[in-house]
């Protein structure tokens, strides 16, 4: 592999949102669960 063989072997997708809570004043759930982060990274075989 040449290059980035991370990238050839690993796919990474995020998403979410920081900032739940700080635009939204009466949220009617816990502080804890506001806004959240997601990675996910999983392995495939390289063609």
């Amino acid at each position: 592999m040449v290059g980035n063989s991370f990238g050839r072997i690993f796919r990474v997708t995020t998403c979410g949102e920081s900032y739940a809570g700080a635009f939204r004043k009466n949220l009617q759930i816990p502080k804890e669960l506001y806004g959240g982060l997601i990675a996910i990274v999983d392995a495939f075989r390289p063609e």
